[in-house]
C-alpha cells in the first residue's frame, strides 16, 4: 500500500509539472502575440498620421483625400481619375471596376480608405461617351473626306436603332475608322426612316460641333471649329457607303445618294453643283462582302436540298419503315453535320465523345489523330463556317463511319442519333455533296474569307480590287456550270489555276496556310526520320482523290460533278441577283462598274460592314449588364470603340487622357467642358426624344392594326348578312 501511494504521489507531481510547463509556454506565446499586436498598432497609427500629413508620400492615390476641411463629396485625385478612365476604356463593368480599385488599394497601396463606388464609374462612363461622341464629330469636321459611310439597322430589347460608322481621311492622309452612333433609336424601320435617321445623326453632329466652337470662343481659344456648321457640308464629304445586301438597305442607299444630290444643290447651287467633279458629287455603293459571300452558300443550299430530296426522299422513307424508329429524314447536309457534331461533341450531354476520343487514340494513322475534331455544328453559324465544317468532316469520313458502326454494335438498343448518322453516311449522294463543299472551301471560300477579312497590317482592298475579285468569282461559276468541262478538268483547274487576281496582302496568309504542320517530323526506333505532313498537302490529296475515289467510281464521280455544277449555278445566280451592278456580263458593264473605275479611288476600303462589330460589342456589354439602360449602353460602346480611354502596354494613348498627345490640350479642355456642361443633357435629351417618337410610332401601328382588324370583321359580317339575305330570298 505504501508503494502504491508513492507511485500515485509521483504521478500527480508529474502531471502538475507538465501542466505548469504547458501554461508557461502559453503565457510566453500570448506575450509575443501581444507585443506583435502592439507593434502593428503603433505602425498603423504612425502610417495614419503620416498619411494625413499634406506632404505625405504614403497616401494612397486611389482613395478619396482626407484631412481637415474634406468631406464625402471631395473629388478623387488625378491618378484615381486616370486609372478609372483606363478601366472604363477596357469595357469592364462598373462593379468590377470598383472591386479592382478596392483590391489595388489594399494590396498595392496598403490602404483601407474609401475608393470609387459603382455609381462613380457609371457617371464617368456616361461622361466618357459624351466626350468620345464629340471627338468623333471633330474628326469628321477636320477630315478631307469621308471615304466610306456604313450603316445597319439592329435591335436590342426589341428597340430598333441605327449603328453608324465611317472611314475618314485626315489632313495628314491617314485613314481612320470612327464610330458615329452606337444606338440612335429608329421611329420606323422603312428605308425612308433609316435615311432620315442617318441624316439626323449628321444634323446632331453639326450641333455638337457648334457647341464646341461656342465654348472655345467664350474661352478665347482657337480650335478651328466655327460656332455654326451646316450639316449638309458634313454629309457632302461622304464618297461611298457600305451596307448589307437586304432590300431595305439597298433602297436606303439609293435614298442617301438622292439626298446627297438634293442637299448638295441646295448648299452649292445648281451651277456650282453641275461643274463639280463627279468623284465629289457621287456616292459609290458598296455591299458587305461577308453577306455577299455567304449568299453564295445559301443559294447552293437551296439547290442541294432540292436535289437530295428528289434522290433520297424515297430511300429515307424506306429506312424509316425498316428500322421502325423515328428516323431524322431531313434531306440536307447541314442536318447531317449537326447530327455528327452532336454525336462527338463533349458539349452535348448525350454524345459519345469519350468513345470517339478512345477510337482516335487507337487509330494507326497519325494524320487522322492530328485532325481537329468536328465539334458541335450549331445552326446559327455563318454559312461559310458550315462549309468549313464539311471540309473537316470529309477528311475523316471513313473513321467517323467506322466509329458509328462500332457504336451500333456496342449498343444494341436503337438510338435515333446513331441510326440517322449511320444510314445517311451509307449514301453516296450525301458523301458527294460533302465532298463538293469541302472542295469549295479548300480552293475558294477559305481564300475569299481571307481576302475580305485582312484589314489590319495588310490593309483593306480598293474598290477596283473588289470589282476584280467579284469578276473572278463569276468566271469560276461559269466554268463550274459549263457542261463541256469534265470533272477532271474542274479538279485540274482548281488545283493549278489562278482563280483570283494577284493580291500582295494575302502572301503571308498563303504561306502560313501552306506551312501549317499536321504531323511533325518523327524519328522511328530504327533511327530513320519520317518527314512532316502538312495540312495543305494532306487535305488536297484527299479532296483531289489522288489515291482513288472514296466510293464506287462509276456512280460517285457523276454525283460529284453534278454537285460542282450546282455550285456554279448557285454562284452565278447569287452574283447576278446581288452584284449585277458590279459585274461585267457578256461585255455589258453594270452601272456601278463605270462609276468605280472612273472615280479612280485608290483608298483601301473595308470589304465588310463594320456595323456588325458595333452590334457585337453592344450585345457583349448588354449580356454582362442586363440592367443597363440603352442610353448608357450607347455611351459605353462609343467610349470603348472610339478609343477615347485606350491604353496599350502600360501607356495611356487615348485622347481622353491629359498626358496623351493625340489631340491638343485646348481641344481636350473644350470637349471636357462640353461634357460637364450642356453636352450630357443634350445627348440624353435626343435619346429621350427618339424613344418617345418610337413609342408613338409603335402605338400608332398598334392602333392601326386594331382598326384594320375591326374593319375586316365588319366587312366579313356584312358579307355574311348579304349571303344570308340572298339565301332567304
Amino acid at each position: 500500500a505504501k508503494q502504491k501511494l508513492e507511485k500515485a504521489v509521483d504521478s500527480v507531481r508529474e502531471n502538475r509539472r507538465r501542466d505548469v510547463a504547458k501554461l508557461q509556454s502559453q503565457i510566453v506565446r500570448l506575450e509575443g502575440e501581444l507585443q506583435r499586436t502592439q507593434t502593428e498598432l503603433h505602425n498603423a497609427r504612425d502610417r495614419q498620421d503620416r498619411r494625413q500629413s499634406p506632404t505625405s508620400v504614403l497616401s494612397s492615390p486611389l482613395i478619396r483625400p482626407s484631412g481637415p476641411g474634406t468631406g464625402k463629396g471631395r473629388p478623387f485625385g488625378e491618378t484615381a481619375e486616370q486609372v478609372g478612365f483606363s478601366l472604363i476604356g477596357m469595357g469592364i463593368s462598373d462593379s468590377k471596376c470598383s472591386n479592382i480599385f478596392s483590391i489595388m488599394n489594399q494590396l498595392v497601396c496598403a490602404s483601407s480608405g474609401e475608393t470609387p463606388s459603382r455609381t462613380w464609374f457609371q457617371e464617368r462612363r456616361d461622361i466618357g461617351g459624351v466626350q468620345a461622341t464629340a471627338y468623333a464629330w471633330v474628326k469628321v469636321w477636320f477630315a478631307i473626306r469621308i471615304c466610306q459611310l456604313g450603316f445597319d439597322e439592329t435591335k436590342i430589347e426589341r428597340v430598333p436603332h441605327v449603328d453608324l460608322w465611317c472611314l475618314v481621311k485626315g489632313p495628314d492622309g491617314q485613314v481612320e475608322k470612327v464610330i458615329l452612333s452606337a444606338g440612335t433609336v429608329l421611329a420606323g424601320e422603312t428605308a425612308d426612316d433609316i435615311c432620315r435617321t442617318v441624316f439626323l445623326c449628321f444634323e446632331r453632329g453639326a450641333a455638337i460641333l457648334g457647341q464646341l466652337g461656342a465654348i472655345a470662343e467664350s474661352k478665347g481659344l482657337d480650335i478651328g471649329i466655327p460656332t455654326s456648321i451646316d450639316p449638309r457640308a458634313l454629309f457632302h464629304k461622304v464618297r461611298s457607303i457600305m451596307h448589307d445586301t437586304c432590300a431595305t438597305a439597298n433602297l436606303t442607299a439609293t435614298k442617301l445618294r438622292e439626298l446627297k444630290e438634293t442637299s448638295g444643290r441646295d448648299l452649292f447651287g445648281n451651277e456650282e453643283w453641275e461643274a463639280m467633279d463627279e468623284g465629289m458629287k457621287g456616292m459609290t455603293d458598296l455591299l458587305c462582302f461577308n453577306h455577299g459571300r455567304n449568299l453564295l452558300v445559301t443559294e447552293y443550299e437551296r439547290l442541294s436540298k432540292r436535289r437530295l430530296q428528289e434522290a433520297l426522299g424515297p430511300c429515307y422513307q424506306g429506312i424509316k419503315d425498316k428500322v421502325l424508329l423515328s428516323f431524322r429524314d431531313e434531306a440536307d447536309i447541314p442536318s447531317l453535320l449537326h447530327s455528327v457534331g452532336k454525336l462527338m461533341s463533349k458539349s452535348y450531354e448525350k454524345s459519345y465523345w469519350i468513345q470517339w476520343k478512345i477510337l482516335r487514340a487507337q487509330d494507326p494513322s497519325p494524320e487522322l489523330k492530328a485532325l481537329k475534331s468536328l465539334g458541335r455544328v450549331e445552326t446559327g453559324t455563318r454559312q461559310d463556317a458550315g462549309v468549313e465544317k464539311a471540309w473537316t468532316f470529309f477528311l475523316q469520313w471513313q473513321p467517323v463511319a467506322a466509329f458509328v458502326q462500332k457504336l451500333r454494335e456496342s449498343f444494341p438498343a436503337q438510338n435515333i442519333l446513331i441510326e440517322t448518322v449511320h444510314h445517311k453516311m451509307q449514301l453516296a449522294h450525301n458523301m458527294a455533296d460533302v465532298h463538293a463543299r469541302a472542295l469549295m472551301f479548300e480552293f475558294v471560300f477559305d481564300e475569299l474569307r481571307a481576302r475580305g477579312n485582312l484589314d489590319r497590317e495588310e490593309g483593306h482592298m480598293t474598290p477596283v480590287g473588289i470589282l476584280n475579285l467579284l469578276q473572278s468569282v463569276l468566271e469560276l461559276a461559269v466554268f463550274l456550270k459549263d457542261d463541256g468541262n469534265s470533272l477532271e478538268d474542274i479538279l485540274h483547274h482548281l488545283e493549278t489555276g489562278n482563280l483570283f487576281p494577284e493580291d500582295h496582302r494575302i502572301l503571308g496568309w498563303a504561306e502560313l496556310r501552306r506551312n501549317e504542320v499536321l504531323v511533325h517530323e518523327q524519328v522511328r526506333p530504327d533511327g530513320t526520320t519520317v518527314p512532316p505532313v502538312f495540312t495543305h498537302d494532306f487535305s488536297r490529296r484527299k479532296l483531289l482523290m489522288v489515291d482513288g475515289a472514296p466510293a464506287e467510281k462509276e456512280s460517285y464521280l457523276p454525283m460529284l460533278r453534278q454537285c460542282l455544277a450546282d455550285w456554279g449555278t448557285a454562284m452565278r445566280t447569287s452574283l447576278g441577283r446581288t452584284y449585277h451592278n458590279y459585274l461585267t456580263v457578256d461585255g455589258r458593264e453594270g452601272k456601278c462598274v463605270e462609276q468605280i473605275r472612273a472615280s479612280n479611288d485608290t483608298d483601301p476600303l473595308p470589304t465588310n460592314d463594320l456595323s456588325e462589330s458595333i452590334f457585337a460589342k453592344a450585345k457583349q456589354f448588354f449580356r454582362e449588364r442586363p440592367t443597363l439602360q440603352l442610353y448608357s449602353l450607347n455611351m459605353l460602346v462609343m467610349c470603348t470603340m472610339n478609343g477615347w480611354y485606350a491604353s496599350e502596354q502600360g501607356k495611356l494613348i487615348g485622347p481622353g487622357f491629359e498626358q496623351s498627345k493625340a489631340i491638343s490640350r485646348e481641344l481636350l479642355n473644350v470637349i471636357q467642358e462640353f461634357s460637364r456642361g450642356d453636352g450630357r443633357e443634350l445627348l440624353r435629351g435626343w435619346f429621350n426624344k427618339d424613344m418617345e417618337a418610337f413609342c408613338a410610332a409603335e402605338s400608332k401601328k398598334f392602333d392601326e392594326g386594331c382598326d384594320a382588324r375591326k374593319r375586316q370583321r365588319a366587312r366579313r359580317a356584312e358579307n355574311q348578312n348579304t349571303f344570308s339575305s340572298v339565301k332567304l330570298i
